[in-house]
């Protein structure tokens, strides 16, 4: 569903695969829920929880951001 491109190093949400994809993933997250499958929890982590060059190139570009702001939210004035 993301794609990466590494000359301009961006991601881009191909919207055409966006649907089966986010339904596939929940479909799998529900079922691991469901069962209490603790193999297939690890097993998807580790799939998926993977630190890869391109990840780590964008997460680089957030050290950039700026910490000093707070959101307000409205239920915080009440």
């Amino acid at each position: 569903v993301y794609e990466y491109n590494q000359e301009s190093k961006l991601v881009r949400v191909n919207l055409e695969k966006v649907g089966a994809g986010v339904k596939d993933l929940a479909t799998k997250l529900l079922m691991i829920q469901a069962k209490g499958d603790y193999a297939g929890a690890k097993a998807l982590i580790e799939k998926y929880a993977v630190n890869s060059t391109p990840i780590k190139e964008l997460r680089a570009k957030l050290n950039d951001l700026p910490v000093d702001i707070r959101p307000v939210f409205q239920i915080e004035k009440q």
